[in-house]
C-alpha cells in the first residue's frame, strides 16, 4: 500500500506491524483476568511497573551526572575529594537501584 503513494507522501508514512505474539497475547489476557478477578493485584503490578520505570530513569540520570563530573574533573582524579565523594554516592545509589530493580523483576514473575 505504501508503494502506491507518491514519493513525497511515502516518506511521511510509517509502516506499523500490528502482529500479535503469543507472549503478548498471554500478557494481555492475564492482565484482563487479574483486573476482573483481583483488581488489587493488577493495581500493584501497575505501581511496580511505574516504580521500575522511575528507577531506570533515575539510574540514567545518575550515569549522566557521573559522566559530567568525570568530564569536568581536572588534575589528578585520585586526589579530587569532591569527585571521589560523588563517585561513592553514585555507586551507593546505583547499587540500591539495582537491588530494587531486581526485586521488582522478581515480583513480576
Amino acid at each position: 500500500a505504501i508503494e502506491q503513494l507518491p514519493p513525497n507522501a511515502a516518506c511521511l508514512v510509517t509502516r506499523v506491524s500490528f502482529s500479535v505474539t503469543r507472549a503478548g497475547l498471554e500478557g494481555q489476557l492475564l492482565g484482563a483476568t487479574l483486573q476482573h478477578e483481583k483488581p488489587e493485584l493488577e493495581h500493584r503490578k501497575s505501581e511496580l511497573l511505574q516504580k521500575e520505570e522511575h528507577l531506570k530513569v533515575e539510574l540514567a540520570e545518575l550515569e549522566k551526572q557521573l559522566l559530567t563530573a568525570l568530564a569536568d574533573a581536572s588534575g589528578n582524579i585520585l586526589e579530587n575529594e569532591p569527585l571521589i565523594k560523588t563517585l561513592e554516592s553514585t555507586k551507593a545509589a546505583a547499587s540500591t537501584i539495582a537491588i530494587s530493580l531486581a526485586e521488582s523483576s522478581r515480583l513480576q514473575v
